[in-house]
């Protein structure tokens, strides 16, 4: 590790932020000097962009499935509906409530929907918005925040 460290320092990769000195050798703490970077897909252990993927998004939908699976054990609803959209196609849902037992909100909904380019652009930015000025972080208001698992995507899907 102290090679490791040694050679992405003197890369100009990391740069001292502080040193706590102590008997002996003091303890130097370090940190990235950019807040980003871009690696090629090439030099990560990921074999491809699809496993990429799904090495990285599995562990995520997992938390949220288990996390909607809890929520519908506890509301003891054990119903599944089968009916038919606006279009005839047939689909099913397991009716999830609108709340947890601890009244939460709560909501869980996956759908294909037929859009224009343009009125996906529209929808990508107004959930973009959206989703940038909810976790207000300077919210004062004192009251108990609670995590939610949001997961959002609007994917053209090939057909």
């Amino acid at each position: 590790m102290a090679y490791r460290i040694r050679v992405l320092h003197q890369a100009g990769l990391l740069r001292i932020v502080r040193t706590h000195h102590r008997p002996g050798r003091p303890i130097s703490y370090y940190r990235s000097t950019q807040d980003a970077y871009r690696v090629p897909l090439a030099a990560t252990d990921f074999a491809d962009q699809r496993d990429q993927t799904h090495r990285i998004g599995a562990p995520i939908y997992r938390r949220i499935t288990d996390a909607y699976s809890a929520a519908l054990a506890s509301s003891g609803s054990g119903i599944r509906l089968i009916t038919r959209d606006d279009h005839g196609g047939i689909y099913s849902t397991d009716l999830p409530p609108h709340r947890t037992p601890d009244h939460h909100p709560l909501m869980f909904e996956d759908r294909t929907i037929e859009l224009t380019v343009e009125q996906a652009e529209r929808l990508c930015a107004q959930l973009d918005r959206l989703i940038d000025e909810l976790p207000d972080r300077d919210d004062r208001t004192g009251k108990t925040r609670h995590s939610y698992a949001v997961m959002v995507a609007a994917v053209p899907l090939k057909g």
